[in-house]
């Protein structure tokens, strides 16, 4: 058996959920008919951090300048409506750029370091 009470109260939620999805519907219109889209991973920049990262181990410097070159096209060419990760080709630079210096200051030290074995050598015939 249904209580008499339980209608009028029914009634007046039911226009309350109404009157929320119009305003809804007014706040934006197409509330409904939204889809959202997932932004994919900008390829040019995911390619240029992952240089940047395996020349910090290995054969520093010509990764170092695929990172350099590889970042700033995918930064170039970054969509922000469709595409994500531009921090990746942004440390991509960064690292790159410390792979090259780092590969700079290794052979230089190394030089140096041959240079003075010479010397050494030179002294002691």
């Amino acid at each position: 058996m249904e209580d008499k009470n339980q209608g009028p109260i029914q009634e007046v939620e039911t226009q309350k959920v109404v009157e929320q999805q119009s305003v809804q519907t007014q706040v934006n219109p197409n509330a409904q008919n939204q889809t959202t889209q997932a932004k994919k991973i900008n390829a040019l920049c995911l390619t240029s951090f992952i240089c940047s990262l395996v020349g910090l181990l290995v054969a520093g410097l010509p990764l170092g300048i695929a990172a350099l070159i590889t970042g700033g096209i995918g930064i170039a060419k970054y969509d922000p409506n469709n595409e994500t990760a531009r921090w990746m080709g942004i440390f991509g630079i960064i690292l790159g750029s410390v792979d090259i210096v780092a590969v700079i200051i290794f052979l230089a030290t190394k030089a140096n370091t041959l240079n003075t074995l010479n010397t050494l050598n030179n002294l002691y015939r």
